[in-house]
């Protein structure tokens, strides 16, 4: 139940920035437009970041994280990875 809350929190957050966007961001990678950018600090395996990088394909989800096994994981589970 937390994750979800964090997840409807985040949604709700990056559709308002997108809204209220004067220069809406750009939701194909060939577009010149400045793309909105969403960080996640200390993600772990990214339960929260992994969901948000598949509602919103068209936004760079950062993750980052200290420890070296939970960025592993998360290697495996990225699109340039397979």
């Amino acid at each position: 139940m937390q994750v979800e809350n964090m997840l409807y929190l985040c949604k709700t957050f990056i559709d308002a920035t997108v809204r209220a966007s004067t220069t809406s961001p750009s939701f194909s990678s060939s577009s010149s437009r400045t793309r909105l950018r969403v960080v996640e600090f200390c993600c772990g395996t990214g339960f929260l970041g992994i969901p948000l990088a598949a509602l919103y394909p068209g936004i760079d989800i950062i993750l980052i994280d200290q420890k070296v096994n939970k960025l592993t994981a998360l290697a495996s589970h990225s699109p340039s990875s397979s």
